[in-house]
């Protein structure tokens, strides 16, 4: 079990299949820096964040780091069929603001080994298995 947090230091690189991933979100109109951060620490989970701020640049984020469950959960997805998180994070904040954040985004670096790592294969949950988002 691990738990997702925008508060939390460790990124999140890999999913890896049989985990189960909870979104810590707080369903509220205002935003609550470290909450669900807090939780995971009460709970004695592991938390990690989304590589947001690696791979956009802070002034194309809109509302900073501030996702709706969905758009996490649409990250996650993509992450999970693409195995690049780049690509997956444009993807998702682009659905959610059809326009906002295509020119501003950084392009994604170039690899120089082609095709996926082992790692990152295995991240995206080779054989069918795919990891559980709560």
């Amino acid at each position: 079990l691990v738990y997702l947090s925008p508060d939390a230091e460790e990124v999140l690189e890999v999913l890896r299949p049989g985990t189960l991933y909870v979104i810590g979100g707080i369903v509220d109109k205002t935003v609550r820096r470290g909450v669900s951060r807090g939780v995971a620490r009460d709970l004695d989970l592991p938390c990690f964040r989304l590589p947001i701020q690696e791979h956009v640049p802070r002034e194309s984020q809109g509302r900073g780091h501030v996702l709706n469950v969905n758009t996490v959960a649409h990250i996650l997805m993509r992450f999970s069929e693409m195995g690049e998180w780049g690509p997956a994070i444009r993807m998702a904040l682009e659905a959610e603001a059809p326009g906002r954040f295509t020119e501003k985004t950084s392009p994604e670096p170039q690899s120089s080994g082609g095709g996926l790592s082992a790692e990152v294969q295995g991240a995206r949950g080779g054989g069918g298995e795919v990891p559980t988002i709560l």
